[in-house]
C-alpha cells in the first residue's frame, strides 16, 4: 500500500486528472 501511495503523487504531476482514475482503481485493488 505504501508504494502505491509513493506512485500516486509522481503519476498525478504528469498525468494530473488521469490520477483521479488511477486512483480510484487502486482503492478497489485494495479493496
Amino acid at each position: 500500500e505504501a508504494a502505491s501511495l509513493g506512485v500516486v503523487p509522481c503519476v498525478s504531476f504528469k498525468g494530473g486528472p488521469i490520477t483521479v482514475d488511477a486512483t480510484e482503481l487502486q482503492v478497489h485493488i485494495v479493496e
